[in-house]
């Protein structure tokens, strides 16, 4: 059987994630960053704190990863909002654009609770980890999760091991589940030790009188002192005891065994796989790193830089390719970008190169339109020659060293062809790493060079694809390259509308676009166009504009053809639009919207950042990658929204795909505010370059924003179980529209034809399987599940498969027709007719138990080609009668009560209804049926066995509230 999660750690390197510039170097970690937002207040404990709880996290993971992980290098980012200090070196743009950890303000739906933002699939690094300062500085609310060294350990396994929680934290998890005929509460490993209690403490749990069943408010509360439990971080990391990961469940020491029946997000997303087997295949645990001694000083050197505004030198090819119609785009887009996306305070230069480099402009620094206009008329005016791109990038290192105002710095290298003059790309590379410049790359056309590629992802840039046919893609991707990927001391342009059309004379072109109340500041229209056009915009409250560019190729003009209408003051927030009439038919036109927050912090702008997780496929028909796009009002989730992708491939034709956050397939967490989609191998036009554009569109009648919500990050202390997000809090937002590029792939060995391409491609993993109702007398089971798709979450499946197995490891990887349920069990429900992807499935069967065996049962979906998903997460089945762990007194006591008391009582009604109503049963009939009530009831009396716990290390919860730990016992905590 394919193992997937193989592949699933193949593809974590080449998502795009933050934690790819972490270098580990003889077991410690380098170049590990944390960037501080520029909305977050000045303090100076807590840079304190975090050199503090870094420490102390260095040496939990130095402890938990068995001596062979620690932080040696950390670099804090200080936002230019905070004072200046001889002590803070120049940060470069590589480390404010990919911080690990974030310090900033809350996001509503986690709160203070420290989190990882997980977006991929087990074993893919997720965003970063964000903690809010109220968790460095508070006392009461850094340890309402435990020791921060512990907490933090716990998150960094999430961000850089793509390893899951190990508690019940969506909403097909349980607390508690089946097993061998008694309910087991859901831990890693089961050597945690600890009672049932009610969840607010002022009764004892009430149970099923005869399956034993614990009670919605029946809670597992794990003794907090003195727990013989060493594992998992991944659960209770709070528990003083508590140091080590889970391993292998089978032959690993007992103590450290992974609980593979627990229904938790580990299990299910992680093909039931323990921490340590997620991390032996880790390029982290290679073979290479051996572990340290015991007392090794894991203690991590501080530096501190501070953010300044950013240095970027455009960096333009001008070779004989590049001449005509391709220099006047380049030249149009440039001017717009210089226009509309460099934000006031940074600096540009712009530098040529053809067989020779030449600086056009030194930096610049940017605080007027006067300035726009001078780099403007700077930009290159002919093309010719040969194609030296190591010539450009070397003389854009010396413009950026000659500024003489930072270190590092972005180039922004676009170029349509083949270097074939020296020096070359490789002569240049090693100089830009050791001044640690970032290069961002745009290939104009097909035939660019394709090293470019490697020079951007090594340096830390992005690479974008522009066909040269239609002009919005090259702007969408001039502005992803000056969109901030961190909360730093400055905003940038927002695109709200991006597009290209040909036009015809007789009928003008129309259009609308929305400011809604997060933008509105500097808002303009740009229209780049080949013939002269005539606009009208028209915006709320009467609004009218009428403008006439006559400016045009006709003329030769090589700087016509760009007409920019501001819309002075803050644009009223509302439906704005845009009429353009044509001189001549067949006018092709591209605009672009673009506008920035009212506020200056622009905390409460709504944003969205895209991005790939392949951006080179070498073809074949299981081929597929995934693209993603976060949407965010501030740091909070934007649910509901409609998000599309369109990309332009060789043949220059646009495919469309929607992206979801509703959990399935592509798509890891549900209402996270990430959208996904799967691009699968028949999607592809061909060889090539490929350009992946987004669009946003947000409705006020159906898009929200999380203003309030329950997701959990680590565990709080005396925590066992985090509620599904089902109370959080949201609120409205206005129409609004908003662009983004999420970048260039590309696509090697396609076939000749798509005919060629047969279908291989099976439905997507089922992983929200849960037992809806279980009847343990006569078997009948409900299952639900949400229904994926015919190829990944696209179309509608063929068939279900449902497995039930007496054998947990047979279930899970030796899937075979022995053990497939047929229609004659089936009592509600089809197998044969799936519904749409997304849709609830419920089907009822007839699995009768056998005594205390535990059944496992799972589902697979086929398609009419036979190809068949991997088995779905794994439920269980069992006659349980029984709790694994020990009843708190007052539960004994409760439950006894309730037997000896409202049982009889309401037993005795029905009796005599059913003597007056019913005296013609057949007696043996009753009889038989006494005899089994008797019997069941002589089992829930039975005394429980009861080993008093330490109710005072228990610290519980009491009258709603989890009293301050570490006033208990400072020296331990603090």
């Amino acid at each position: 059987m394919f193992d997937w999660n193989y592949a699933n750690l193949i593809l974590c390197w080449l998502i795009l994630p933050t934690v790819d510039s972490i270098r580990l170097v003889d077991n410690g970690y380098e170049e590990v960053v944390i960037n501080i937002g520029k909305n977050v207040i000045e303090d100076p404990n807590i840079l304190k704190r975090l050199e503090n709880y870094l420490t102390v996290t260095s040496q939990a993971l130095f402890t938990a990863t068995r001596q062979r992980i620690y932080f040696r290098k950390i670099t804090i980012v200080i936002p230019q909002t905070w004072s200046h200090s001889s002590l803070y070196a120049n940060a470069k743009d590589s480390e404010t654009e990919h911080a690990q950890i974030l310090i900033d303000t809350e996001n509503p739906a986690y709160g203070h609770a420290p989190y990882v933002k997980q977006y991929a699939e087990c074993g893919s690094p997720g965003l970063y980890i964000h903690l809010t300062p109220e968790y460095l500085l508070n006392y009461e609310v850094t340890f309402r999760w435990g020791l921060p060294g512990k907490t933090l350990a716990h998150e960094w396994a999430h961000l850089r091991w793509g390893l899951f929680d190990e508690y019940p934290i969506d909403p097909q998890d349980s607390p508690f589940y089946r097993y061998a005929g008694q309910w087991h509460p859901t831990r890693c490993t089961t050597e945690v030790e600890g009672i049932l209690k009610n969840e607010n403490r002022k009764e004892g749990c009430l149970v099923d009188l005869f399956t034993g069943k614990p009670s919605a408010s029946c809670k597992f509360f794990p003794r907090i002192k003195q727990n013989k439990a060493v594992a998992s971080i991944m659960f209770m990391q709070y528990l003083e005891s508590v140091v080590e990961f889970c391993d292998d469940a089978y032959s690993s020491p007992v103590h450290l065994r992974h609980n593979n029946l627990a229904p938790n997000r580990q299990n299910r997303l992680c093909n039931y796989r323990s921490a340590w087997e997620v991390m032996k295949k880790h390029p982290d645990f290679r073979s290479t790193h051996k572990s340290l001694p015991r007392g090794f000083d894991t203690t991590p050197t501080f530096r501190y830089v501070q953010v300044r505004p950013r240095r970027r030198v455009l960096v333009l090819d001008t070779s004989g390719s590049m001449s005509g119609s391709s220099l006047k785009i380049l030249r149009q887009a440039a001017t717009n970008f210089i226009m509309n996306s460099i934000e006031t305070g940074s600096s540009l230069g712009i530098v040529e190169f053809n067989t020779a480099a030449t600086t056009l402009s030194p930096l610049v620094r940017i605080s007027s339109r006067a300035d726009r206009e001078l780099l403007i008329n700077r930009l290159p005016k002919t093309a010719t020659g040969k194609t030296s791109i190591g010539g450009g990038l070397l003389k854009a290192i010396q413009a950026l060293l000659h500024s003489k105002s930072g270190v590092g710095g972005t180039l922004i290298l676009i170029t349509d062809g083949q270097e074939n003059e020296s020096p070359w790309i490789t002569d240049i590379k090693p100089s830009l790493l050791k001044q640690g410049v970032m290069v961002h790359a745009l290939a104009y056309g097909q035939k660019a060079e394709t090293g470019i590629s490697a020079l951007a992802d090594e340096t830390g840039g992005r690479t974008f694809f522009f066909s040269g046919q239609r002009q919005s893609t090259l702007v969408d991707s001039l502005a992803a390259m000056v969109m901030p990927q961190t909360s730093e001391g400055f905003e940038s342009p927002v695109t709200v509308v991006s597009d290209t059309q040909i036009l015809d004379r007789a009928t003008p072109y129309k259009g609308t676009f929305h400011i809604d109340s997060s933008l509105g500041k500097d808002t303009i229209l740009t229209f780049m166009h080949e013939d002269p056009i005539d606009v009208i915009i028209r915006g709320p409250n009467n609004t009218e504009i009428k403008v006439r560019d006559i400016s045009s190729s006709l003329d030769n003009d090589i700087t016509g053809g760009l007409l920019q209408v501001p819309l002075h003051g803050n644009a009223l927030t509302g439906v704005w639009t845009y009429e353009i009439h044509p001189w001549r038919t067949g006018t092709q036109v591209s605009i672009s919207v673009t506008s920035q927050p009212p506020v200056e912090d622009g905390s409460t702008s709504i944003q969205t950042k895209s991005w790939i997780s392949k951006t080179e496929l070498q073809f074949n028909p299981k081929e597929m990658f995934v693209v993603f796009s976060e949407v965010r009002r501030g740091n909070a989730p934007v649910l509901g929204a409609q998000v599309y992708a369109t990309f332009e491939g060789p043949k220059s034709t646009s495919s469309f795909f929607t992206l979801k956050d509703n959990g399935i397939g592509s798509d890891l967490i549900s209402g996270d505010g990430i959208y996904s989609a799967y691009i699968l191998a028949k999607d592809l036009q061909g060889n090539g370059r490929y350009n992946m554009k987004i669009t946003v569109i947000g409705k006020s009648n159906s898009t929200k924003f999380v203003t309030r919500g329950n997701r959990s990050g680590a565990l709080a202390v005396g925590e066992t179980f985090s509620a599904p997000n089902f109370d959080q809090e949201l609120a409205p937002v206005d129409d609004f529209e908003r662009i983004s590029s999420a970048g260039e792939f590309r696509v090697e060995g396609f076939p000749q034809s798509l005919a060629d391409i047969a279908d291989v491609i099976a439905p997507s993993r089922i992983t929200d399987l849960l037992i809806e109702e279980f009847d343990q007398d006569t078997g009948r089971t409900s299952l639900r599940w949400t229904a994926v798709g015919n190829d990944m979450d696209r179309g509608k499946a063929h068939r279900y498969y449902i497995h039930t197995s007496h054998d947990f490891a047979k279930i899970r990887e030796n899937i075979d027709e022995t053990n497939v349920i047929t229609d004659v069990h089936v009592i509600l429900g089809s197998l044969d007719d799936p519904k749409e992807p997304g849709e609830f499935e419920t089907i009822i069967l007839n699995i009768p138990p056998a005594g205390n065996n535990t059944i496992f049962v799972a589902v697979r979906t086929g398609d009419e080609h036979g190809n068949v998903a991997d088995v779905s997460n794994i439920v269980t089945l069992s006659y349980t009668t029984d709790i694994a762990v020990k009843w708190d007194k007052q539960t004994e006591a409760y439950s006894i009560y309730y037997l000896k008391t409202i049982i009889p009582a309401v037993g005795g009604f029905i009796l005599m209804l059913v003597v007056v109503t019913c005296c013609c049963l057949c007696w043996t009939k009753r009889e038989s049926h006494e005899k089994r009530m008797a019997r069941k009831k002589a089992m829930a009396l039975e005394s429980v066995a009861f080993d008093a716990c330490d109710e005072t290390s228990m610290n519980y919860k009491t009258d709603g509230r989890y009293p301050a730990r570490f006033h208990e016992d400072r020296e331990t905590w603090d």
